[in-house]
């Protein structure tokens, strides 16, 4: 099989791979590819028009079946005053975790025209930092076998930063017992607590009409929740982005907003991304004057249940906040890959491409 890179630069491209996009990302039996999809690709692109983004798009030269998308930012890292081209995914800081859409059948022969004729012959990358990678990810694990015992491949693991509730052939009643009284037990308790100062309502997914200023909403009371310290403060379009991501992939149902309700007034929202039966949780938080009633709780006990009601798999996210651990036993780890193509590189950047290195570049916190 001959493959052919083809680079895309312009949004008129991008805009005509959209439908292939698609349908590779559809057929692929990952689950963990929500942020290397079009939609999510397309709508950060619009809002951010970051500098030297670059999609790269593989194909099968006879058929011309589109085998293997990878979206990056092209950027530079100075040190000592050596420049080194460097690559990530594109929107890193705002992922917990990326997978590329790959035709699983030729992977390694992708990922060969990518790492030898695009990152290292046309574009001219000394190192390519592919992170965060879930834990199953097979980019990971074919960089892995295929690298790992050279000087080519660095590896990190983001150790007890992954949770996540796989509720396929479980039972919702038996997972319940098996988990901490702070969970579906609290949660139950603090519905019955909240139920008694008026009507209680929990809404799965609130229409299009509603997202933007309940987004909005969301967003500035966690920014004033974690000031200083929280994850997404390095990103100043953070608050901006996640109301126009939401509106824009409701449609498809991509995007889920959820909320808790009392008498009509919002005291809890979530924001998820719903992919291929797994249901990611993003954003949580509530109205301060019902922290008593612990309403994150209980909409996350609704949110648990709708995921087993689905048979799906429900994810935390990435963070080793302690609350998690209280519904769920599963602790994994992200992890990154970083792939120098030229020695001096390595040798220059070894210790600042550390886990605290990378989270400077922007990330998983």
């Amino acid at each position: 099989m001959n493959l052919t890179p083809e680079p895309i630069t312009d949004f008129p491209a991008l805009q005509a791979l959209r439908a292939d996009w698609q349908a590779l990302s559809a057929r692929i039996p990952e689950n963990t590819d929500f942020f290397a999809t079009w939609d999510t690709t397309w709508t950060y692109l619009n809002l951010h028009r970051p500098a030297n983004w670059q999609v790269v798009a593989i194909r099968d030269q006879d058929s011309g079946a589109l085998l293997a998308v990878f979206a990056l930012q092209v950027f530079q890292i100075a040190h000592n005053g050596q420049i080194f081209r460097t690559c990530q995914p594109l929107g890193v800081g705002y992922l917990p975790y990326i997978e590329f859409p790959v035709d699983s059948a030729v992977r390694r022969d992708v990922l060969q025209v990518l790492l030898n004729t695009v990152l290292q012959q046309q574009l001219h990358i000394d190192v390519a930092i592919f992170w965060p990678l879930h834990q199953a990810s097979p980019l990971y694990l074919t960089l892995l076998e295929d690298l790992g015992r050279t000087e080519v491949l660095k590896t990190l693991r983001f150790a007890g930063n992954l949770h996540e509730i796989e509720t396929r052939g479980r039972d919702l009643a038996a997972y319940r017992q098996s988990c901490s009284i702070k969970s579906f037990k609290d949660a139950a308790y603090k519905a019955r607590k909240l139920g008694r100062q008026g009507e209680l309502r929990f809404t799965l997914s609130e229409p299009g009409a509603n997202l933007r200023p309940l987004i909005a909403t969301l967003c500035q009371q966690n920014l004033q929740k974690f000031g200083d310290k929280h994850a997404c403060r390095h990103l100043p379009q953070w608050s901006a982005y996640l109301p126009q991501l939401g509106e824009t992939l409701s449609t498809s149902g991509l995007a889920q907003l959820s909320t808790l309700r009392l008498d009509g007034e919002v005291v809890a929202a979530v924001l998820s991304f719903v992919h291929k039966q797994r249901r990611s949780l993003y954003l949580i938080d509530y109205d301060p004057k019902f922290v008593s009633y612990s309403p994150s709780k209980i909409i996350l006990a609704k949110l648990v249940e709708q995921t087993f009601a689905e048979g799906g798999i429900f994810c935390f996210g990435a963070g080793s906040a302690p609350y998690k651990r209280d519904w769920g036993p599963s602790v994994g780890e992200l992890k990154a890959a970083i792939v120098f193509f030229n020695p001096s590189a390595r040798a220059a950047l070894e210790d600042q491409l550390t886990l605290s290195g990378l989270n400077s570049l922007g990330g998983v916190q």
